[in-house]
């Protein structure tokens, strides 16, 4: 061998050691993120940053980077240290969710379906991180100073918690997950500074395919979205045959429904919804565009898509990918101030294509700012309603102002606004400190009540879950 072909095999031997393994087989990642012990479930979660206009692919680590190291503990508080995992040969998935992210909580089922189907050749972990939609609290995708933003389908399962803050509080969500929605692969919680949400990207529900190297192959900004496949990049990964582009019909189409009706209607302040569902009704997949052609709405308003994923205000455009057959359900959010108005948003739906399969379709909100109940609000306490989501049963606590010697009436209507029951309200009724109505012959969704006693008006929004 030559002076020039030694020192060359040496340097390329120094190198692997760099991005490959060490001397007792363990991989060389980049310095370690934590954590250095196991959290005290007391220790408070660090402050959470928040923005309406994440980029998450900008915030992925980039393909063919080398992962930071990290340690962190599953809920018996063990601890998986990434590079004793890597040095296994096997390559690592990991797959960020909370029990608060909608998007997570539908894509269980495929996560564990990477477990079936892949078993012991890889090493696929969940990690917790923070909520994505907390209630009460901010969620950390919207802009600052932040505000509650809670998805319609955290309604529907009853998924209405605040952001942990403690470690303990964390683990206590990852019990009801588990409990409600299992999770075949282990879960690993993410430490009291979000350490792996912080390093790895700042999104709800992304994820990593890494080599036994400890690199980056494969990074989804939403697992398995936008036509991305886990499944795929693990079977390219081991050489398998995969199909990359399936076949698409040209003349594929999709049709969009309104789920009850386009407008909706609410209290000055509240965030509105209205939706729908987008059906593939093709034997082929199809990609459709989404674009927000049209926005007027009042100052300081602000509306939202939300898919798959839930997109922060500020993104206009979106790309949705359906298998044949496949149905996706679609919400437009309405984020209104304390005054009232009334506003539309207009969409331009597309099939990519089938250039025949287009359409338009309006969005319309509007809201009222209760007059003599807004002085109730501010000089004699809230009317408050209770419990929500309700099942069989909601109550309405009155303001002592308003039990007074009068009749009234209470009117439900559905968010359109068209009455569905009228009741009468005696003023022995109002006599007492609260009003119990049953709800059991009302069908699962959103309704507006309105109080009238006398001159005074009082007026919200419920929902029924079952």
């Amino acid at each position: 061998m030559s002076g020039t072909t030694f020192n060359t095999f040496l340097l390329c031997a120094a190198l692997f050691c760099i991005v490959g393994t060490t001397e007792a087989g363990e991989v060389s990642l980049g310095p370690s993120i934590g954590l250095s012990a196991l959290p005290a479930d007391g220790d408070p979660i660090c402050n959470i940053p928040f923005s309406s206009d994440r980029n998450f692919e900008a915030e992925m680590l980039p393909t063919g980077s080398v992962i930071p190291d990290f340690t962190l503990y599953n809920a018996s508080g063990q601890a998986v240290h990434a590079a004793g995992i890597l040095a296994q040969g096997k390559p690592m998935i990991v797959v960020g969710g909370s029990l608060t992210c909608n998007v997570f909580r539908r894509r269980i089922a495929e996560i564990n379906s990477l477990q079936e189907k892949f078993g012991d050749r890889i090493a696929l972990y969940v990690i917790y991180t923070v909520e994505a939609h907390p209630a009460i609290d901010v969620s950390p995708y919207t802009a600052p100073p932040g505000r509650e933003w809670v998805p319609k389908a955290n309604i529907d399962d009853d998924v209405l918690l605040r952001q942990p803050s403690t470690y303990g509080e964390r683990k206590m969500l990852l019990s009801r997950l588990q409990s409600e929605w299992p999770l075949l692969p282990e879960v690993l919680i993410d430490g009291p500074c979000n350490e792996f949400w912080i390093h790895f990207g700042q999104a709800p529900n992304h994820a990593y395919l890494i080599s036994p190297e400890g690199r980056v192959v494969a990074s989804h900004p939403w697992f398995n979205n936008g036509g991305r496949s886990m499944d795929r990049d693990i079977s390219r990964f081991f050489d398998e045959v995969v199909d990359d582009d399936p076949d698409i019909d040209p003349q594929a189409r999709f049709e969009f429904m309104f789920q009850e009706a386009s407008i909706v209607s609410g209290k000055a302040g509240e965030v509105l919804t209205v939706d729908a569902m987008i059906s593939n009704t093709s034997d082929s997949p199809l990609w459709i565009d989404l674009r927000r052609s049209e926005t007027r709405l009042p100052s300081g308003w602000e509306s939202a898509m939300c898919l798959d994923v839930c997109l922060p205000p500020t993104i206009d455009e979106y790309e949705l990918y359906l298998e044949a057959g496949a149905q996706q359900s679609y919400t437009m959010y309405f984020y209104t101030t304390s005054e009232g108005g009334s506003g539309t948003v207009t969409m331009t739906f597309a099939n990519r294509h089938n250039p025949d399969n287009v359409m338009q379709q309006l969005f319309a909100a509007s809201t009222i700012v209760a007059d003599v109940a807004g002085q109730w609000n501010q000089q004699r306490g809230e009317l408050l309603l209770f419990p929500q989501p309700a099942t069989a049963f909601i109550e309405l606590e009155l303001p002592r102002a308003v039990r007074a010697p009068t009749d009234g009436t209470l009117q439900i209507s559905i968010l359109d606004g068209s009455p569905i029951e009228l009741l009468q309200i005696s003023h022995a009724a109002f006599e007492r400190s609260t009003l119990r109505l049953s709800t059991t012959h009302y069908s699962p969704g959103s309704y507006f009540y309105v109080l009238h006693i006398g001159q005074q008006r009082e007026s919200g929004r419920f929902v029924i879950s079952r």
